[in-house]
């Protein structure tokens, strides 16, 4: 292609483009991404990449800016989005990654990082992405850890399906199917706030923390479009709410984001009747994956077993690739970030759920 063009659009005209691809996720959502750019004290762009005119991808960028013009950071997660129902993926993302390095790092003299969604749709471009990045300029993050997670693939009846859990996850799911639990769900922002003041009582009786609770996804809830909102289920006995789970269902894959149960709870085995229901509404409404949310085996060996049970392929993301400003400060600016991140390690604490 001649001619790469990147472009800054509006909401409309971005909820209006998103719907066309099918690696759309809330990592890319509007509202999702100005929140949490505003936590991170960041500036959320959202761009639209075209070559010769033809819609390639789109992407949202988290700028932050450091002071007196010198440079700073442009971060994508999970983007550039590219899935269309059209051939050639592979080269409109690399088209799509020189697009965003000539914008970013070029004209705006910032570093830009790019953490890669797991390749769910091309496995092979994660077997063979490090060469033809590096090409146009980038190279893997070496101070961020790949993200790993189990995905069901939907892509089989629901009998194969439950046959595929492990066998004692099914026996669970066996006993609470004949425990009088019941699944209410909905994406309105009132159940949403049914589920976070479980979710808050759970942590605090957990003690542990997490990087985005409840709270900031009631706020991303109340003020997002309808087609893009999270979906809340909530697990009762005799109309009490004893467990809950959030999943976000855009483009083609159900991903998994919060949890919580009570005691209640735990003893009916609510959380396996859940994963069941997300798993057969996700596979009834025409999705083709259900990501897990993230694994740990090492620090949170409880979680993974537990998703290991439900019979997930065990992915690993590509990884973080960024493209530096040459010079000078280019290297002042990717020891900033390195520092950052360091930093950012130091403070993190038990986290039970992913989000970048």
């Amino acid at each position: 292609m001649n001619q790469l063009t990147v472009k800054s659009i509006d909401r409309k005209q971005w909820l209006t483009l998103v719907k066309r691809f099918s690696d759309f996720s809330y990592r890319q959502d509007w509202v999702y991404a100005n929140a949490l750019a505003e936590r991170r004290r960041a500036i959320s762009v959202n761009v639209v990449i075209e070559g010769d005119g033809e819609l390639l991808g789109l992407a949202n960028v988290r700028v932050k800016n450091v002071p007196l013009g010198l440079g700073g950071l442009a971060y994508v997660s999970w983007g550039p989005i590219v899935w269309q129902d059209k051939s050639d993926h592979h080269s409109r993302y690399f088209l799509c990654m020189n697009a965003l390095r000539d914008e970013f790092v070029k004209r705006r003299n910032l570093l830009l990082r790019v953490d890669i969604q797991p390749a769910l749709r091309e496995p092979i471009l994660s077997e063979n992405i490090n060469a033809p990045l590096a090409e146009i300029g980038f190279t893997r993050a070496t101070n961020v850890q790949q993200e790993r997670t189990l995905i069901v693939d939907l892509n089989y009846p629901e009998e194969t399906l439950r046959s595929q859990l492990a066998q004692k996850w099914r026996n669970c799911l066996n006993q609470a199917q004949r425990n009088g639990l019941t699944i209410r769900t909905g994406n309105s922002s009132e159940i949403m706030q049914e589920f976070s003041e479980l979710f808050n009582t759970f942590i605090k009786h957990k003690q542990f923390s997490v990087d985005l609770d409840a709270e900031f996804f009631a706020s991303v809830q109340q003020s997002n479009d309808h087609a893009c909102r999270f979906d809340v289920a909530l697990a009762e006995i005799n109309g009490h709410v004893v467990a809950g789970e959030v999943t976000s269902m855009l483009g083609d894959t159900c991903i998994y984001l919060l949890g919580a149960t009570e005691k209640e709870g735990l003893k009916t085995k609510a959380s396996y009747m859940l994963q069941w229901n997300a798993i057969t509404t996700a596979k009834e409404r025409g999705f083709r994956w259900y990501d897990l949310g993230g694994i740990d085996p090492i620090t949170n060996p409880g979680v993974y077993h537990f998703k290991k049970g439900l019979g997930g392929k065990d992915v690993f993301s590509p990884g973080v690739f960024e493209a530096t400003p040459s010079g000078v400060m280019g290297n002042v600016m990717q020891r900033a970030v390195d520092l950052h991140y360091k930093r950012q390690e130091r403070k993190k604490s038990r986290v039970v759920q992913r989000a970048k």
